[in-house]
C-alpha cells in the first residue's frame, strides 16, 4: 500500500560528473571527491575500465594512504565487453561502499562492446534475419530501415543501467572522457560580381571558449541525473604548482557554488560539503566555514532546457554518430 508522507531532504541520490581530456586530474580529483564522502576511515570502491591504472593512487603494500595522491578505496577491474549491463553488475557489485567512482564512464558509450557498438552488432544482425528470410533489397536499403528499430535494445540496457543507479542509493562519481569539439559550419558571402557563394568554414577547438571546446563522451541520458558535472583543466592559471582538475561547471545548482573554489582543483572538503547536502544538512557549507562566495553561478546544462536536446552531438548520442 502507498502511503503519502511528508518530504525533507534525506539520502538524496548524488551523482557527480567530471570530464576533461587526458591528463587533467579526473581520477585524482574522483578520488578527492569520494574521500569527502566517505571519510578517510572508509574505503570507497572505484570501477577500473582502464587494467589498473587507478592504482597509481593506492598506496604501497602496508603503507597508509596520505590522502594527497594516494586514497584509501577498493578496486573492480571491468574488462571489455563495457555493455551497460556490465557496468550495472559493477555498481551492484560496490553498492554496500558508501561512494563508488566509474573511472572511467564513457566506454559504456564508444567503448569496446559498448552503446554504439552494440547498436551496430545489433543492426547486422537484424539485416541478416531479414536476408535469410529472403529479403532480396539492397543491403544499404535494410540497414537504413533498420537503423531506428536496432537502437531499442541498447537504449533499453542503458535505462536500466540508470534506473538501478538511483534505486542503490550510493553516492557515484562519473569521470568522462572528453573530446575537442570542431565544427563545420557553411556561411555566405557576396563576391565581387555581386553574387552570392557559399563557403565552408571550420572552427577549431582552440578558436572556442574554454568551456565549449570540449565535448563529454557519454549518452545524453546521464547528463540529466548528474547534481553537478565539471569540466576539469590543468594549471588554468599558469601556476607552477599542480593544479589539475581546476573545475568549469558545465552543470551546477546556484546553492552549490559555495561548494566550489573555481580557483582551485576539487578537493576533500567539496566531497564532504555535497555529502552533507545530500544527507539533508542546512547550509553546509556555512557551518563548515568554507564557503565561496562569488563562485557560485546560476544553473547550467550541457542540453539547452528551452530544447531539450545536445547542440554538441554528431548523432543520436553525444560523442558521435552511430558508427
Amino acid at each position: 500500500m502507498m502511503i503519502p508522507r511528508r518530504a525533507i531532504r534525506e539520502q538524496v541520490p548524488l551523482f557527480i560528473g567530471l570530464t576533461s581530456g587526458t591528463g587533467a586530474g579526473k581520477t585524482l580529483s574522483a578520488c578527492k571527491i569520494s574521500t569527502g564522502i566517505a571519510g578517510r576511515d572508509r574505503p570507497f570502491a572505484l570501477i577500473d575500465t582502464e587494467a589498473g591504472r587507478s592504482r597509481h593512487y593506492a598506496p604501497l603494500r602496508d603503507a597508509k594512504p596520505d590522502f594527497v595522491k594516494t586514497f584509501l578505496f577498493d578496486t573492480v577491474e571491468l574488462e571489455a565487453p563495457f555493455s551497460s549491463l556490465r557496468y550495472l553488475e559493477a555498481i551492484l557489485a560496490c553498492k554496500d561502499y558508501p561512494c563508488i567512482v566509474v573511472d572511467q564512464a564513457s566506454w559504456e558509450h564508444s567503448g569496446p562492446g559498448g552503446h554504439l557498438e552494440q547498436q551496430q552488432e545489433e543492426l547486422h544482425a537484424r539485416v541478416a534475419r531479414a536476408q535469410e528470410r529472403g529479403d532480396k533489397r539492397p543491403e544499404w536499403v535494410l540497414e537504413d530501415a533498420m537503423n531506428r528499430t536496432s537502437w531499442i535494445k541498447p537504449k533499453h540496457d542503458r535505462k536500466l543501467l540508470i534506473a538501478a543507479l538511483i534505486a542503490v542509493r550510493v553516492p557515484v562519481i562519473f569521470c568522462f572522457r572528453a573530446e575537442e569539439r570542431v565544427e563545420i559550419v557553411e556561411t555566405v558571402e557576396r563576391g565581387r560580381d555581386g553574387k552570392d557563394y557559399k563557403k565552408t568554414k571550420i572552427i577549431a577547438a582552440k578558436d572556442r571558449p574554454l568551456k565549449e571546446r570540449w565535448v563529454p563522451t557519454c549518452g545524453k541520458e546521464f547528463e540529466p541525473e548528474m547534481l553537478a558535472f565539471f569540466l576539469l583543466v590543468r594549471d588554468k592559471l599558469g601556476s607552477d604548482e599542480d593544479r589539475r582538475g581546476v573545475p568549469i561547471p558545465l552543470k551546477l545548482n546556484q546553492d552549490h557554488g559555495e561548494f566550489i573554489n573555481l580557483n582551485r582543483p576539487l578537493d576533500e572538503q567539496a566531497g564532504k560539503l555535497f555529502a552533507a547536502w545530500a544527507a539533508g544538512l542546512p547550509n553546509p557549507a556555512a557551518q563548515a566555514g568554507t564557503r565561496h562566495p562569488g563562485s557560485s553561478e546560476p544553473s547550467t546544462s550541457l542540453t539547452p532546457p528551452e530544447t531539450g536536446s545536445d547542440p554538441a552531438s554528431a548523432g543520436p548520442e553525444r560523442g558521435g554518430a552511430a558508427r
